[in-house]
């Protein structure tokens, strides 16, 4: 399950990276890195060189206009619409040519964070050709490896190196004469680690010499550093907070919105919730809704230790800062000490090799809902998932059975425990494992390795915690602080 968590909080947090490539690049480690000279730069608009496109190695798509080069990446970068209106990015002026190569290039805006940094960049087409070589060869397309920032008097040299695994998608636009393209990474730690945006910094207001490093054609390019400013700070990023005095009290339940925030990147919310019979399992139904009609779903996550029952949610961040909002609570769930088993066949199956079976077999019931096997599936590097459903006797219900994962999960995956398995599952030939759980509101997938209960014919599984909705339908008027 630690694994499938780590992998679920990189979707809900979402950091987006981007590098400029066109292929499959490997890394040289060649030390015959070129300066390059940099010179202020005071017009943003300075006109690169022209070039035939049909000369240029990769293939890129062209955007038309400096507003549409604008929404392209603010429909990339979550937040970057409101963080430009708010003031919140710095934009370098400086930009630097490129011995031997005919073009510039330049870190042309930055959003600092307070998880990340985004980069935005462009380099000159005509950089990209040459007269030695042919102008259609992919080793001319720009690989970014590294942003290299000089020590300063607070903080020491740091090097993001980005071809670490998993450092993005490939994916660039040209305009005028130009490639423009963005990467993501965590903010400056020591150790740091591209994967890392679990880091959370508090202020950051400085000036530090940055250079990017190209690789083109196994030659490495870096820039000569140039200022980029690197500002974060706590309040500017608050940009509205709601309150709310109202609280939700039925049936041992409650339910109270503390605060929501506004801020650039993401939307936060506190929220007590408490039920005398139940634990919370840090997941629900809600949304807030703005006076346009539009719906925000709020994702709940851990509890706040300095206030038990106190639980953050997130929501995606706004392209505008809403004059009314009312949050919504259609459901809260809730966890309970019981468990249901139910038993696969599994004889003549080979487990060796992929294959899938359709099931559809009702195995269970609790709080007026069924459930059902639907399938059954294995993989050839020796796995097997159960997908599971889950079927209200009647939609309206006050409350029903879900397919919910069971939280809390663990709010890092460095320097923490695994979190307990709520699923067995045991062979006919004596033989127990532990399963990974996972789902949403209607289905759920119980997924583990086969090597261990190779000779078994039976398989008798049991969810030792069952997750169940309870109906709220609430609406809660914030107002602005």
């Amino acid at each position: 399950m630690g694994k499938n968590t780590a992998k679920w909080k990189w979707i809900i947090i979402g950091a987006v990276l981007i590098i400029f490539a066109g292929g499959t690049y490997i890394y040289t480690g060649s030390q015959n890195s070129t300066k390059l000279v940099h010179e202020a730069d005071s017009s943003l608009h300075r006109k690169a060189k022209p070039v035939d496109i049909e000369d240029v190695p990769g293939s890129w798509k062209e955007i038309e206009s400096e507003e549409r080069l604008h929404e392209y990446f603010e429909e990339r970068i979550p937040g970057l619409a409101l963080a430009r209106k708010e003031g919140l990015t710095t934009k370098p002026e400086a930009s630097a040519s490129l011995p031997g190569r005919d073009g510039r290039a330049r870190i042309y805006e930055v959003w600092h964070g307070e998880r990340f940094i985004h980069f935005l960049y462009r380099i000159d087409l005509s950089a990209l050709l040459s007269d030695t070589e042919g102008t259609d060869g992919i080793g001319n397309v720009p690989l970014l490896q590294s942003i290299h920032m000089k020590a300063t008097e607070d903080q020491s040299a740091q090097t993001l190196d980005l071809r670490q695994a998993g450092s993005g998608n490939r994916e660039a636009v040209i305009y005028e004469n130009r490639l423009y393209g963005t990467i993501s990474t965590p903010p400056v730690g020591d150790p740091w680690d591209l994967s890392d945006f679990e880091t959370k910094v508090e202020e950051v207001n400085r000036t530090v010499p940055t250079s990017l490093t190209f690789q083109m054609n196994g030659e490495d390019y870096e820039t000569e550093a140039v200022p980029v400013s690197y500002v974060y700070n706590e309040e500017a990023n608050t940009l509205k907070t709601f309150t709310t005095t109202e609280t939700y009290e039925q049936g041992g339940l409650v339910i109270k919105p503390e605060e929501v925030q506004i801020r650039a990147s993401y939307g936060k919310m506190n929220m007590h919730i408490e039920d005398e019979h139940d634990a919370f399992n840090h997941t629900m139904q809600a949304y807030l809704k703005r006076d346009t009609g539009e719906r925000i779903p709020v994702f709940l996550g851990y509890d706040q230790k300095e206030n038990e029952h106190t639980y953050e949610g997130r929501f995606q961040p706004l392209g505008e800062i809403p004059d009314e909002l009312s949050l919504v609570v259609e459901d809260v769930h809730l966890k309970e000490d019981a468990s249901y088993s139910f038993t696969v066949d599994i004889d003549g199956m080979d487990l060796k090799e992929s294959t899938s079976k359709r099931i559809s077999e009702k195995i269970g019931e609790a709080r007026q809902t069924d459930i059902y096997l639907d399938s059954v599936e294995t993989t050839s590097d020796q796995r097997m998932s159960l997908e599971l459903s889950y079927s209200p006797h009647d939609y309206h219900q006050s409350e029903k059975l879900v397919g919910e994962s069971f939280h809390p999960l663990p709010a890092s995956g460095k320097g923490q425990e695994e979190p307990p398995s709520f699923v067995s599952v045991q062979g006919d030939d004596g033989r127990e494992i532990q399963a990974d759980y996972a789902g949403t509101d209607g289905m759920a997938t119980i997924s583990f390795p086969t090597h261990n209960i190779q000779e078994a014919s039976t398989l008798t599984i049991t969810v030792n915690q069952m997750v169940y909705a309870k109906e709220v339908d609430a609406t809660f008027d914030l107002k602005p602080q």
